[in-house]
């Protein structure tokens, strides 16, 4: 079984603290591999080899973690990876080594399967939940539960956790009601009507260049003005 796994190359890491940086530059990442009952150890493992493994496994598939001087490999999880915020360059990485006789809780990932009739009619797919958790031993964890939508004909209609298709000895601890993809009906934009008073009101008011209404009449251009010097009681 260990064969089929995923599998990656670590050493003891002397470097610890502030001078883990060095290693980044050097293509070298610091892991840290701990677990219930086992001894926390802290290793480095190579960048590229190690962001295969994140790839692959992700943190619902084993890997086996194969650690200079030790005879046999633990079987391990990915359970954290810190990324560098400005560049995403994978910093750290916390591994779970576990007893693979004894069942745990895992987070797996929801794929949807198959065509919506619901989409052929204009609506679209609402993933509600991209991951549930199952319990089983450590190597019977699936890497993704599928979710098949090919009978989802009508709007609102959905797929609950209860109904994704288990692998033998897994076990649901998701609410088995929870709905992990809905079939939604297409969204309509419709414009708000104006007010019957406001919509008069502009169509009564004039337009920009028109002439004004009555009551309201300006000079015309190039009017008389009064004389200037003019006034009450002048002389001719």
């Amino acid at each position: 079984m260990v064969s089929q796994m995923t599998s990656l190359h670590a050493e003891p890491r002397t470097v610890l603290g502030k001078k883990v940086k060095n290693l980044l530059k050097t293509g070298i990442t610091p892991i840290h591999v701990y677990g219930t009952g086992v001894e926390s150890l802290a290793l480095q493992a190579g960048t590229v080899a190690l962001r295969k493994v994140l790839i692959g496994a992700g943190k619902s598939r084993p890997v086996s973690l194969q650690v200079e001087s030790e005879a046999t490999p633990f079987i391990c999880f990915v359970r954290e990876v810190q990324f560098d915020p400005l560049n995403e360059q994978v910093r750290h990485v916390d591994f779970l080594r576990v007893d693979i006789t004894q069942r745990m809780t895992f987070q797996v990932p929801v794929r949807v399967r198959g065509e919506a009739p619901a989409v052929r009619k204009g609506g679209s797919l609402l993933l509600m939940a991209r991951e549930v958790t199952v319990e089983c031993l450590p190597l019977e964890a699936p890497a993704a539960l599928e979710a098949d939508v090919s009978g989802l004909e009508e709007f609102g209609t959905g797929i609950r956790a209860s109904q994704l298709n288990l692998p033998a000895g897994v076990t649901l601890v998701t609410d088995p009601d929870q709905v992990v993809v809905q079939a939604m009906a297409p969204v309509k934009i419709v414009e708000p009507e104006r007010p019957a008073a406001a919509a008069a009101g502009a169509a009564a008011a004039p337009a920009e260049g028109e002439a004004a209404t009555e009551g309201t009449a300006k000079p015309a251009e190039g009017g008389a003005k009064p004389a200037e010097g003019k006034g009450r009681g002048a002389k001719e």
